[in-house]
């Protein structure tokens, strides 16, 4: 069975192409959830366009943050055997923790 990662991403940045190709390395496979990207003509578009290109899948928030009830609706909705949660955005950090705690991942307590 493919063992999935939550890559939890701030407003759609440009950088899910390299992390998620970070992640395949390791060999897991990235589910992408990302807040909505605020005032950037394109920026859903572009991100959108990342993540089919590398056959990604993805939900988008419907503001510009990522809630704990955003994390818990995107791994039910995308269901797999999710090992952990990431992010690179320290605004997402206490999130992260959380959903890593659910899922029973080793994390440092911010």
């Amino acid at each position: 069975m493919t063992q999935h990662a939550l890559l939890m991403v701030h407003r759609a940045s440009h950088s899910v192409e390299r992390l998620a190709q970070l992640i395949r390395e390791k060999g897991f496979e990235p589910t992408v959830l990302a807040s909505r990207p605020t005032g950037k003509a394109g920026a859903v578009d572009s991100f959108e366009a990342a993540c089919h290109k590398l056959d990604l899948r993805y939900c988008l928030t419907g503001s510009g943050e990522i809630t704990l009830a955003d994390t818990f609706n995107t791994l039910q909705a995308l269901p797999g055997d999710y090992k952990f949660a990431l992010s690179v955005w320290d605004g997402h950090r206490m999130v992260m923790t959380q959903v890593n705690e659910r899922l029973g991942a080793s994390d440092v307590s911010p």
